[in-house]
């Protein structure tokens, strides 16, 4: 059995045993805990024994409540050759244990997932998180060099699509814009923020949708970065001094543009980028992986995918830092057994935690998934609260609600309960036989990282889950999926209605993880009045809610 763990931001701890991932346990998950929570103490000393193996970090020394933890570095450096490195290290704490660099942990985890895997076909990767900008990788188990470096595809890290929110957009602040930052600390003095935050990357993606592409701006853009970028030894370094610098002299000719359409411009602007190198280096036909919470970007994911460049484009539902703790662990299973496969299932998350009572005005009854679809037909929200929760930030329908999509102020409802502004949009699900017929290009998408235009016969049906710019992050549902259940729901409810489509926001209080235990989700349904939650095989309902 090993062990993998990811112990800063996006803490989690994998298992895997002879080729299975037995599960994926995200800290937040646990207990309604904050998102992006790190392990604690109390969480590695409940963990089960085996071989540990832990993410790379930042270089040196990870002061972990007083432990101090060695850990491999967050990438390889300048003229390394060998992602695949192995550290052994030693303590108090872990005993004896191996890691493996951040980037790796990315490669390698994803590569595992993906469906290339199994036979060990080669495949490119390109990682991009905030720690590191865009590079790609060439992948191929059956090489005596089985990962390398090919290019950094451009040389600004991840963090700028959060440092954007400073400059333009609903969370912007005056905090760098006269005032440039010094790239020789990390953290200047009152400017912890300074790479933006973890939550603002996905609400800007959102946002641009109102705006319009700029050429001018684009052109602004590609000519500060030409000014500003030289190539540099690659490091770990989150100052931004460059991102900064690059939107800090763009913001006087933006001034003439309209927030929305100036991160449209610099949103299309990264993407010209990362496609028009990554199209330049990888021949045409072969398979991609993207991996790194960068490619949690349904935009960008969508336009590498519509480039028509590339075979197939792999995104796994942990690519973000949720995975390296899976990545870690299939690093070590590889120097092992060298099996480059992982068997997985989304729903390898925890499962919810028992509690003894049913908060009072709430009866309980065994239903039938034809009972929730009649409830979602007169326009009831749902929680669904079903089977162990889905690995990854996104709830595919283990920890969800559910409504029609019929009712514009529907996604209004959903987005005023979760305390979200109103004009971000809320992502159907679709029964995956229909998909291609309500929106495009469609197809199967069952962990929700692609974006989809809704197709103009559909947009009038389907209102809730519309966004301004006619664009949907689709999930899709078929009888062979691990969410069986909510197939059944989602397929009475087309039965009924005719709509193979319904809305899906994951369930959870605000800043949080999804919901750990039954009671904590009906007391928050109580308050916010949704009178039924589904949970594996009964239904909770209140009817003074």
């Amino acid at each position: 059995m090993i062990i993998g763990l990811k112990l800063t931001h996006d803490g989690a701890i994998a298992i895997i045993d002879n080729g299975k991932l037995l599960l994926s346990n995200e800290m937040e998950k646990y207990n309604n805990r904050p998102r992006y929570s790190p392990m604690t103490l109390s969480d590695l000393r409940d963990m089960p024994d085996g071989y540990v193996v832990v993410d790379g970090w930042k270089n040196g020394p990870l002061n972990f409540e007083g432990h101090k933890i060695e850990l491999a570095p967050y990438h390889e450096f300048e003229n390394d050759t060998l992602p695949l490195h192995r550290d052994i290290f030693s303590n108090k704490l872990l005993g004896c244990y191996t890691s493996y660099s951040h980037v790796t942990t990315h490669l390698v985890g994803a590569y595992a997932m993906s469906p290339f895997s199994k036979s060990k076909k080669p495949s490119y990767a390109i990682v991009m998180d905030g720690g590191v900008n865009p590079r790609l990788y060439h992948i191929d188990p059956k090489r005596d060099q089985p990962i390398y470096f090919m290019a950094s595809l451009h040389e600004l890290y991840g963090i700028i699509y959060g440092i954007m929110r400073y400059y333009w957009g609903p969370y912007k602040d005056d905090l760098f814009i006269n005032h440039p930052v010094n790239p020789a600390e990390e953290h200047p003095p009152g400017q912890e923020h300074i790479f933006g935050g973890y939550e603002y990357p996905g609400k800007l993606m959102a946002y641009i949708g109102f705006g319009k592409v700029r050429q001018e701006i684009v052109r602004e853009f590609h000519h500060l970065y030409n000014k500003i970028i030289t190539h540099q030894s690659l490091g770990y370094n989150q100052t931004g001094h460059n991102e900064h610098e690059i939107l800090r002299q763009l913001f006087p000719l933006a001034n003439e543009y309209s927030d929305a359409d100036v991160l449209a411009s610099i949103h299309y602007a990264l993407q010209e980028k990362i496609i028009g190198q990554a199209v330049y280096h990888i021949p045409k036909g072969n398979n991609l992986i993207l991996v790194g919470g960068s490619f949690l970007n349904i935009k960008w994911n969508a336009a590498f995918r519509d480039s028509k460049n590339f075979k197939q484009v792999f995104v796994p539902p942990v690519t973000n830092d949720t995975g390296n703790a899976i990545g870690a662990a299939v690093c070590e299973q590889i120097y092992q057994t060298d099996n480059w496969h992982l068997s997985w299932e989304v729903t390898s998350g925890p499962s919810m935690t028992p509690n003894a009572n049913v908060t009072k005005g709430w009866d309980v009854t065994e239903v039938e998934p034809s009972d929730v679809a009649i409830l979602l037909r007169d326009n009831f929200p749902v929680m669904f609260l079903n089977g162990n929760a889905d690995i990854g930030p996104r709830s595919l329908g283990s920890r969800s609600i559910i409504m029609s999509a019929e009712h514009k102020t529907n996604g209004l409802f959903l987005n005023k309960i979760k305390r979200r502004e109103d004009w971000r949009p809320v992502a159907p699900i679709c029964l995956e036989q229909y998909a291609d017929l309500v929106f495009s290009p469609g197809g199967p998408e069952p962990y929700m990282l692609f974006e989809h235009t809704v197709r103009d016969e559909w947009k009038h049906r389907i209102p809730a889950v519309v966004h301004v710019d006619g664009t949907a992050r689709l999930q899709t549902l078929s009888k062979n999926d691990p969410h069986e259940e909510l197939f059944c729901v989602l397929s009475h409810y087309y039965y009924l209605t005719s709509v193979p489509v319904l809305c899906n926001t994951s369930a959870n209080l605000p800043g949080r993880g999804f919901f750990a235990d039954l009671n904590s989700a009906i007391s928050w349904a109580t308050e916010k009045g949704i009178a039924h939650i589904y949970s594996n095989g009964y239904l909770y309902s209140n009817e003074d809610v």
